[in-house]
């Protein structure tokens, strides 16, 4: 319980202090900030337009990949990698 109070309090000082975040920051921010507190400061739709587009460049990604077998779950397995990176970072776990 304790880490999970000092993880929300710095997500919300993560939050605070972001100017342009990426979309690995967005998706981190998504999974680390209570739904009252992203929608409270107007993250929501940001979030889920950026994990939109996401989804969006990953299929495009995937045929383009596709003679290389590289496959959607590929791609989505990197950016889940990256945005465990930024949680790693950003949170100090």
């Amino acid at each position: 319980m304790k880490i999970e109070c000092h993880w929300k309090l710095v997500s919300k000082v993560f939050l605070r202090k972001v100017e342009k975040p990426s979309v690995l920051d967005l998706l981190a921010m998504d999974r680390s900030l209570p739904r009252s507190e992203i929608h409270a400061d107007k993250w929501g739709p940001i979030i889920k337009k950026a994990r939109e587009k996401l989804a969006d460049d990953i299929r495009k990604a995937a045929k383009i990949l596709a003679d290389g077998e590289v496959t959607e779950e590929d791609l989505w397995s990197l950016t889940e990698r990256g945005v465990q990176r930024r949680l790693s970072v950003r949170f100090g776990k």
